[in-house]
């Protein structure tokens, strides 16, 4: 039997591996298909070779009498099971041969504290725990809401080829999301389309981060490097070039489809008095230009609900938008105290804008044409 060409009898075997669709992704439970029924849920702890999933049982806890439904356990969390042998599972390497044979739920990881303020008595013992924030949903569903987070270009044509999604000769990244966030998630207006792909957008802008940065701007220090290690250095810094190049082509898509979405308003429209109903428009906010800053200077420059606060002794600014874990900015990494606080209050209205909860109100916060200024 031959399974070199693709009308072999197990094509997908060989040139569809969609397993990378759940890589590096906590957040999401699985479950597949176990003959006529589902399987029981689990934690994605690896993948191999992009087609094959290294899972465990997630075991359902109930924190009050509520009955759990068949698709969500919206009164209770999941833990790693302690046994396999405590569950069902009878593999715990499945190969992703059909996507559609796949479900996913979102979940939260909880900390204690998060917990005793949410369930207070409830939980009895310390721990962190994945608590259900979402129904059961095909797994294509869940990572088109989510613009298929930050897969390449190669592995979405790959993906809309398989589930048979047309998209135009020679797309782009932002024609071949389009098609797919279309397609998956239909039916669906185009201005929750460009709002889903906003994410990726704001996404893109931030995957490089400060390393990506600083490998650019590394010319000096090239020379100190062996010969095996620049070249490793020059396929990273071409690597980190290429997805500059794509974001930029990207963002100037998005752009040019937003601007028919939604059309720009009449620029000069005829003035209107004023009623005591209309509510005024937000106050424009800027940060203060001293090169030191503290808590109280940034804490009004933040989205509602949303926490930052310094740490001088270890040297970093921190921020925190809930449900989130904090984030942590060292000074050393952004070159200044200063930097990174900017970097702290970018990231929590980079998420105010992916939950689209409005735009930033900080002026010069974000670069003009930055993926967060075309919320």
């Amino acid at each position: 039997m031959r399974f070199v060409t693709k009308y072999n009898l197990f094509p997908r075997v060989q040139f569809r591996k969609f397993a990378k669709l759940l890589q590096n992704q906590p957040e999401l439970l699985v479950r597949h298909a176990h003959g006529p029924e589902w399987s029981e849920w689990f934690f994605v702890l690896d993948i191999v070779d992009d087609s094959c999933l290294v899972l465990w049982p997630a075991q359902a806890q109930m924190l009050t009498n509520a009955a759990s439904s068949a698709n969500e356990l919206p009164h209770g969390y999941y833990v790693p099971a302690e046994d396999i042998n405590a569950s069902h599972a009878t593999n715990l390497f499945v190969p992703m041969l059909d996507v559609s044979k796949w479900q996913a739920m979102s979940v939260a990881w909880y900390a204690p504290l998060r917990q005793a303020a949410e369930y207070p008595g409830k939980c009895n013992q310390w721990g962190v725990r994945a608590f259900a924030t979402g129904t059961a949903l095909p797994l294509l569903k869940v990572c088109a809401s989510h613009a298929f987070f930050t897969l390449d270009l190669a592995f979405l044509k790959d993906l809309a080829d398989d589930q048979k999604i047309n998209y135009p000769d020679g797309a782009g990244l932002f024609d071949v999301l389009w098609a797919l966030v279309k397609k998956v998630l239909r039916p669906i207006n185009d201005k929750d389309a460009l709002n889903i792909i906003l994410k990726r957008a704001v996404r893109q802008k931030r995957s490089r981060g400060p390393l990506g940065e600083m490998m650019l701007e590394m010319n000096d220090s090239f020379q100190a490097l062996t010969k095996a290690d620049q070249e490793v250095f020059k396929e990273e810094v071409q690597s980190q070039k290429n997805r500059a190049a794509e974001t930029k082509k990207f963002l100037e898509a998005y752009r040019s489809k937003r601007a028919k979405v939604f059309p720009a308003p009449n620029p000069d429209p005829p003035k209107k008095k004023a009623k005591k109903s209309d509510a005024p428009a937000p106050a424009r906010l800027k940060v203060p230009a001293n090169e030191e800053l503290s808590q109280k200077d940034l804490k009004p420059l933040t989205p509602a609900n949303t926490f930052i606060w310094i740490s001088r002794g270890s040297r970093q600014w921190c921020c925190r938008y809930p449900p989130a874990k904090p984030e942590y900015y060292a000074w050393s990494v952004y070159g200044s105290e200063r930097n990174a606080a900017l970097e702290a209050l970018k990231s929590l209205w980079s998420t105010h804008i992916e939950h689209g909860c409005g735009p930033c109100l900080i002026d010069g916060l974000f670069e003009p044409g930055a993926a967060e200024t075309l919320f």
